[in-house]
Order: C-alpha cells, then sequence, then structure tokens
C-alpha cells in the first residue's frame, strides 16, 4: 500500500511540474498578446490552453478581457468573437462559475 501511496505522490509531483513548466512556456507569449492586443482571436485559444493547464484564474481573466476587445471592435455576431464567447462560457463553467458560464454559452 505504501509504495502505491508514494507512487500516486511521484505521479502527481511530476504532473504539476510539468504543468508549471508549460504554464511558465506560456508566460511571454500570454504578456506579449496582452500587452499589445495582438491576434485577439487568438486569445482564446491562449484561454482554452490556460483552462487545461488548470490555470482558471489567469484564463478567465483572459477570456473576458478578450471576449470585450473582440465585441467592440468585431461586432457581437463575428465568427472570431462567438468563438471567443464559447471558449469563455467553457472558462467560466470549469471555474465554477456556473450561472455566468450558462448564460454565456446560452448567448452563443
Amino acid at each position: 500500500m505504501a509504495h502505491a501511496e508514494a507512487d500516486r505522490r511521484l505521479a502527481t509531483e511530476s504532473l504539476e511540474s510539468q504543468a508549471q513548466v508549460r504554464l511558465e512556456a506560456l508566460a511571454p507569449l500570454l504578456n506579449t498578446t496582452l500587452a499589445g492586443r495582438v491576434f485577439q482571436h487568438d486569445h482564446s485559444e491562449i484561454e482554452a490552453i490556460l483552462r487545461q493547464l488548470g490555470d482558471t484564474d489567469h484564463a478567465r481573466e483572459l477570456g473576458h478581457d478578450t471576449l470585450q476587445a473582440l465585441t467592440a471592435d468585431l461586432g457581437e455576431e463575428h465568427p472570431y468573437t462567438l468563438a471567443a464567447a464559447s471558449n469563455h462560457a467553457s472558462t467560466l463553467l470549469a471555474s465554477g462559475q456556473l450561472r455566468a458560464g450558462r448564460h454565456l454559452s446560452a448567448q452563443t
């Protein structure tokens, strides 16, 4: 039993370490895109990556900012805006904001 628990702990630590390395590797890209609002439609893809890595706080912040910018720049019905809204709804749901996530999902 002790060996199985130790193996699980090592596997968990390894996965956490890998996720941290991935987040650190994404940081320059994230900072560049946030600073210059470069490639706004790609922000929702970065949001999805952050969400999948478990960083829902940053994903939620990026998704909110991206959705606002795309809505202002392209309008609510533009395909990039709709894709960003769908991604952001998934992030909200994943972070436990069920009411907001369902509301946004119903709008897209």
